[in-house]
This record gives C-alpha cells, sequence and structure tokens, in this order.
C-alpha cells in the first residue's frame, strides 16, 4: 500500500472554495481503480491546514494516477493556496494492530483490546 500525502495552508477568503474543490477531487479518486481510500481533514495543531491522504493498492496504480489528470487538478489546486505546506509519498509494507503491542509485552496486558481488533479485521 501507499500513501500519498499533500498539505496546504488555506487562506480566510478562499477557504470554503478549496475545500469544496478538494472534496470534488476526492469523490474522483475514489472511484478510481486501486484508491482504497482518500481523507481530508484539518490538522488538529493548525486550522488554516488542509491534509489531503490518498490510500493506494499498489504502485502500479499510483503511478497511474499520477500521469492522470486527477493529479493534475490537484497540483492546480495546491497553486491556488496560501501556502503549499509538503507533498509525500509512504510505501507501506505491513499494517499491525494490538496484537503486536501484546505479542512485544509478552504477556496478556490488552486481551480485551486485542480481541476486538482481531475480530475488527475479519
Amino acid at each position: 500500500m501507499i500513501e500519498f500525502y499533500l498539505s496546504i495552508r488555506l487562506g480566510r477568503h478562499d477557504r470554503r472554495s478549496l475545500l469544496d474543490a478538494f472534496d470534488f477531487v476526492a469523490a474522483w479518486a475514489r472511484a478510481e481503480r486501486g484508491c482504497l481510500g482518500v481523507d481530508l481533514y484539518f490538522a488538529a495543531s493548525d486550522s488554516c491546514r488542509l491534509c489531503y491522504v490518498e490510500r493506494w493498492k499498489s504502485e502500479d496504480e499510483l503511478r497511474s494516477m499520477l500521469r492522470s489528470r486527477h493529479f493534475s487538478h490537484l497540483i492546480a489546486l495546491t497553486e491556488l493556496a496560501y501556502e503549499f505546506v509538503g507533498c509525500e509519498f509512504k510505501v507501506i509494507h505491513e499494517i499491525r494492530g494490538l496484537e503486536f503491542a501484546a505479542e512485544v509485552l509478552g504477556e496478556t496486558a490488552l486481551p480485551q483490546l486485542v480481541e476486538h481488533d482481531v475480530r475488527k479485521n475479519l
């Protein structure tokens, strides 16, 4: 899985219109093959910083998106922002739940949480 992070700061006057535009692009991304999901949120530490995150099943599908109009629109939106904060691609090889903490602790310190976490992933 690969996560694509994009972060911008919004000005007071363009906040609503840019948020709506990112919402539209997020819906477009969710419909693309290989997109596992999109999150759009404001940072807890900075209410003007908009964070946009896409999760992709594979590098090939992400590469396809990078060549698409979808990505061109995202870049155009960042150019309209008050400030471009950054862009990152995170390649994730493994995701583990609370069972990892229980394994490290070597005890049953988290039995109810681990049991709930395992059932959620079934």
